[in-house]
């Protein structure tokens, strides 16, 4: 399955669809076997020439199967479709409202011509055809590829192994994540992006879906104290801007903070996959926390996003009276604890201390509180 202008100097697979170019030996072997009298005619070699420069150099999707050939068609669309969708993710439309892929295996069709005709005194001077405001239809994966190291290994991998509920939570969440490349209208890409983070990050639809987003998109990105609230204002922002199209129809501006949102949502796909070769489920009612003797142990209720295979919950572990002293007044400590385990964003979480003073200020409310 040709690509709609992509091109690859290296081959590549994810999953069991393998991405190779059309060389000019392979279109030179094609032209060969043509019969003689079309090669020599001048309208069947121009014919043949148009079909060679649609395919000289680009990159397909290879699909190997055995099949009634309507079928094997059907077969090789479907994975085809799926694998160049997971390849998408690689594009810089993800990052930017204003840049539209056009990388599937039928997107002739998806782009957008002008046809301009000049009259000059009743009769035509000249016809032109361009891609409306400038958008590059070329890609060239080989600097997606270097600029985004490992991501292409990921996602061959998840590709090839959605055995666990969180890979294939993780796939289906990509595969709707990529659509929002393809979307040419900045409150299109939103709509998309929101409901592949959704599906991913939001435990069921009884839950606050901004607050929770938002929060966890934080802890699984932020770096920082200050990183982690801008990633929420971010996102609060681009909700209302969602709301704005979808129940006003108003037309989606703000494009600096869409677009630093859309940064954001590619870091955390890009962490989810990481992740994924270490969990089970995105989900789950317990957690183990504390992994040294130096570290409080604490056992958090209620369910909640925190990637983790199911363990027994140990009964918290009360820290020494010069433990508690530490916590109370080095703030970085407390920050290293939380670090430890995920944080239930429904509920505030506790360290167990026997007083009721705060074990930390109000400017780390993402690393614990007091009882």
């Amino acid at each position: 399955m040709p690509l709609f202008h992509t091109y690859s100097s290296k081959e590549f697979s994810i999953g069991d669809v393998a991405f190779r170019t059309f060389t000019r030996d392979i279109m030179d072997e094609w032209w060969d076997r043509r019969p003689a009298r079309v090669r020599e005619d001048p309208v069947g070699s121009a014919a043949l020439n148009k079909r060679r420069s649609e395919l000289q150099a680009r990159l397909a999707a290879c699909v190997r199967g055995r099949a009634e050939e309507h079928r094997a068609v059907e077969i090789a669309r479907a994975k085809a479709e799926n694998a160049t969708a997971l390849l998408r993710f690689l594009s810089p439309a993800n990052l930017n409202s204003r840049l539209t892929s056009f990388c599937t295996p039928t997107a002739s069709g998806l782009v957008p011509q002008v046809t301009a005709v000049f009259m000059d005194n009743g009769h035509i001077d000249r016809i032109s055809r361009s891609v409306p405001d400038r958008r590059e239809t070329d890609w060239l994966l080989d600097d997606s590829i270097r600029l985004r190291p490992g991501v292409l290994d990921n996602l061959s991998r998840l590709a090839s192994d959605i055995s666990t509920e969180f890979c294939r939570a993780l796939y289906d969440a990509l595969i709707l994540y990529s659509r929002q490349t393809l979307a040419v209208e900045v409150s299109d890409k939103l709509v998309f992006t929101l409901s592949a983070l959704e599906s991913m990050l939001l435990r069921d639809g009884n839950e606050p879906i901004q607050k929770n987003l938002g929060e966890r998109m934080a802890f699984l990105i932020g770096e920082s104290s200050q990183a982690r609230k801008d990633i929420v204002k971010d996102v609060e922002a681009v909700y209302r801007i969602r709301s704005a199209f979808v129940h006003h129809g108003q037309t989606a501006r703000h494009v600096e903070t869409v677009d630093r949102f859309l940064i954001s949502a590619w870091t955390t796909f890009s962490r989810l996959m990481d992740l994924s070769v270490r969990y089970k489920a995105k989900s789950r009612s317990d957690w183990r926390a504390g992994r040294s003797q130096n570290v409080v142990n604490v056992a958090l209720r209620g369910p909640f996003l925190c990637f983790s295979a199911p363990a027994p919950s140990p009964a918290p572990v009360f820290p020494r009276n010069q433990q508690r002293q530490s916590i109370r007044r080095h703030a970085h400590l407390g920050r290293q604890i939380a670090g430890q385990f995920p944080v239930d964003l429904n509920e505030y979480t506790a360290v167990p201390i026997a007083g009721k003073r705060r074990a930390g200020g109000p400017q780390h409310l993402h690393a614990f509180h007091t009882l």
